[in-house]
């Protein structure tokens, strides 16, 4: 009987932390032009987290031809490796339990637009950490039901949140309520209309499907509610972004932006041993702080009780 029991706890604990996330995202940019745009983004964004001996370290970035996995599609495209070196940047309670040399993160991408896979993990955790993404990119604004084809348990237990970057409180640099493009004439966005204002510039709805699975014995729903609240906030400021630097992006082309990542690439390892003052914080990174000290206070205040 407490065998059963304890078969049926560990059962329940481990469905608890599957969380299956699917994000639509509508972008004022053809599906030709977030091809690129995404890549370009994925270059700044690598650069906004460098910094003091952390961030991205680009271990592998080259053309694949095969199946991707999990997706079991035969394709061609660019697959990337990267690690992230992130200690400052982990939750401090986290920290305190994980070894040394333990909080690295491996970011493995199959990218062969508009469909991509990606895969993150930690060698320390194996089995018991992942968060699987996959992406698909659809021309105009749409809000399709089923693009990602699930069924059964995984369509039930998959949850919808849809993003608009023009809502919520905002940077006035990144404002797409404010920006207007000098080289396209896109924007500023109207807050309650532009996405049926199809007419006046191209559009894509990005859909992304987040598959996060995290087993540590007491932190799985403390490190699943900072994972969801992280890729929620991730993906309004990558896209938001995405637009309103349009003009630094717009008019590139793939071997331009090939030659960006292979610059980026020495740029980054050199990044990792200048000091923060030279380069700052970035926004997110400013964000992920704050949860993670407030995440911290409420550790001690548990231990406290």
């Amino acid at each position: 009987m407490a065998f059963s029991l304890l078969l049926l706890t560990y059962f329940a604990s481990s469905v608890n932390m599957l969380r299956l996330i699917e994000y639509r995202i509508p972008l004022p940019v053809s599906v030709e032009e977030y091809k690129l745009a995404q890549l370009y983004r994925v270059i700044q964004e690598s650069k906004m987290i460098t910094d003091n001996n952390e961030g991205v370290e680009i271990i592998t970035n080259e053309p694949f031809e095969g199946k991707i996995p999990k997706i079991n599609l035969t394709r061609k495209g660019q697959y990337t490796h990267k690690i992230f070196h992130l200690h400052s940047k982990i939750p401090r309670f986290v920290r305190m339990l994980a070894p040394s040399g333990s909080l690295e993160v491996h970011e493995k991408s199959w990218n062969s637009y508009p469909i991509i896979y990606t895969e993150i993990s930690n060698p320390y955790m194996k089995d018991s950490f992942y968060v699987r993404i996959e992406t698909t990119c659809r021309s105009g604004v749409n809000d399709l039901e089923n693009v990602f084809q699930l069924h059964g348990t995984r369509l039930q237990m998959r949850e919808v949140r849809r993003i608009d970057i023009a809502e919520g409180k905002i940077d006035p640099k990144e404002d797409p309520t404010l920006f207007k493009s000098q080289k396209t004439g896109r924007g500023p966005l109207d807050k309650d209309h532009w996405k049926e204002n199809t007419n006046l510039y191209p559009t894509v709805t990005c859909y992304k499907l987040v598959d996060i699975k995290f087993r540590w014995s007491g932190l799985e729903k403390r490190v699943e509610s900072m994972l969801e609240k992280f890729y929620t906030r991730l993906f309004i400021d990558f896209n938001r972004r995405l637009f309103t630097t349009i003009d630094e992006w717009y008019g590139m082309t793939l071997s331009d932006i090939r030659a960006l990542e292979e610059k980026a690439k020495q740029e980054l390892d050199q990044m990792r041993g200048k000091s923060p003052q030279l380069l700052g914080l970035s926004t997110i990174n400013k964000r992920i702080e704050k949860e993670n000290k407030a995440l911290s206070i409420n550790s001690q205040k548990s231990r406290k009780k």
